[in-house]
Protein backbone atom coordinates (compact mmCIF):
# COMPACT_ATOMS: atom_id res chain seq x y z
CA UNK A 1 0.00 0.00 0.00
CA UNK A 2 3.28 2.46 0.42
CA UNK A 3 3.78 1.97 -2.81
CA UNK A 4 0.27 3.19 -3.93
CA UNK A 5 0.74 6.25 -2.15
CA UNK A 6 4.02 7.17 -3.77
CA UNK A 7 2.42 6.45 -6.96
CA UNK A 8 -0.40 9.29 -6.19
CA UNK A 9 2.05 11.44 -5.06
CA UNK A 10 4.21 11.05 -8.26
CA UNK A 11 1.10 11.74 -10.19
CA UNK A 12 -0.18 14.40 -8.14
CA UNK A 13 2.76 15.82 -8.29
CA UNK A 14 2.77 15.50 -12.44
CA UNK A 15 -0.55 16.89 -12.66
CA UNK A 16 0.94 20.05 -10.87
CA UNK A 17 3.54 20.65 -12.87
CA UNK A 18 1.54 19.94 -16.10
CA UNK A 19 -1.05 22.46 -14.87
CA UNK A 20 2.20 25.15 -13.72
CA UNK A 21 3.40 24.29 -17.97
CA UNK A 22 -0.09 25.03 -18.68
CA UNK A 23 -0.61 27.93 -16.50
CA UNK A 24 2.84 29.62 -18.28
CA UNK A 25 1.87 29.00 -21.58
CA UNK A 26 -1.39 31.18 -21.11
CA UNK A 27 0.34 34.08 -19.68
CA UNK A 28 2.76 34.19 -22.29
CA UNK A 29 0.28 34.24 -25.11
CA UNK A 30 -1.50 37.26 -22.99
CA UNK A 31 1.23 38.88 -22.22
CA UNK A 32 1.68 38.66 -26.59
CA UNK A 33 -1.48 40.08 -26.29
CA UNK A 34 -1.39 42.69 -24.19
CA UNK A 35 2.70 43.99 -25.44
CA UNK A 36 0.87 46.31 -27.66
CA UNK A 37 -1.43 47.85 -25.22
CA UNK A 38 1.85 48.71 -23.14
CA UNK A 39 0.75 46.03 -20.22
CA UNK A 40 1.96 42.67 -19.21
CA UNK A 41 0.27 39.69 -17.19
CA UNK A 42 1.25 38.38 -14.01
CA UNK A 43 0.50 35.15 -11.57
CA UNK A 44 0.96 34.03 -7.92
CA UNK A 45 -0.05 30.89 -5.72
CA UNK A 46 -1.90 32.51 -2.56
CA UNK A 47 -0.02 31.92 0.41
CA UNK A 48 -2.76 29.81 2.28
CA UNK A 49 -5.12 28.99 -0.36
CA UNK A 50 -3.21 28.15 -3.39
CA UNK A 51 -5.37 29.84 -5.21
CA UNK A 52 -3.94 31.44 -8.27
CA UNK A 53 -3.96 35.11 -8.85
CA UNK A 54 -3.67 37.46 -12.34
CA UNK A 55 -2.79 40.51 -11.94
CA UNK A 56 -2.66 42.83 -14.99
CA UNK A 57 0.37 45.63 -15.24
CA UNK A 58 0.84 48.96 -16.83
CA UNK A 59 4.02 48.12 -18.11
CA UNK A 60 4.95 51.73 -18.16
CA UNK A 61 3.45 53.07 -14.78
CA UNK A 62 3.62 49.52 -13.37
CA UNK A 63 -0.17 50.40 -12.00
CA UNK A 64 -1.76 47.14 -11.37
CA UNK A 65 -5.22 47.90 -13.65
CA UNK A 66 -6.34 44.65 -12.89
CA UNK A 67 -6.49 42.09 -10.21
CA UNK A 68 -8.22 38.67 -10.26
CA UNK A 69 -9.19 37.51 -7.62
CA UNK A 70 -8.05 40.00 -5.74
CA UNK A 71 -5.43 39.82 -2.96
CA UNK A 72 -6.87 41.73 -0.51
CA UNK A 73 -9.88 39.39 -0.88
CA UNK A 74 -8.49 36.01 -0.29
CA UNK A 75 -6.34 37.48 2.72
CA UNK A 76 -9.51 38.80 4.43
CA UNK A 77 -11.35 34.86 3.94
CA UNK A 78 -8.06 33.66 5.18
CA UNK A 79 -8.27 36.00 8.43
CA UNK A 80 -11.70 35.18 8.46
CA UNK A 81 -11.14 31.05 8.60
CA UNK A 82 -8.21 31.74 11.17
CA UNK A 83 -10.69 33.78 13.31
CA UNK A 84 -12.83 31.31 12.65
CA UNK A 85 -10.99 28.59 13.60
CA UNK A 86 -9.90 30.08 17.00
CA UNK A 87 -13.28 30.53 17.78
CA UNK A 88 -13.96 26.94 16.84
CA UNK A 89 -10.78 25.40 19.27
CA UNK A 90 -11.93 27.64 21.81
CA UNK A 91 -15.28 25.81 22.17
CA UNK A 92 -13.74 22.40 21.89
Amino acid sequence: KETDLSHKKEDLKKDDELKKKELQKSVSKLNKLLNKEHARAEYKVHDKFGDIMVKIVNTDTKEVLLEVPPKKILDLVAKLCELAGVVFDKKA
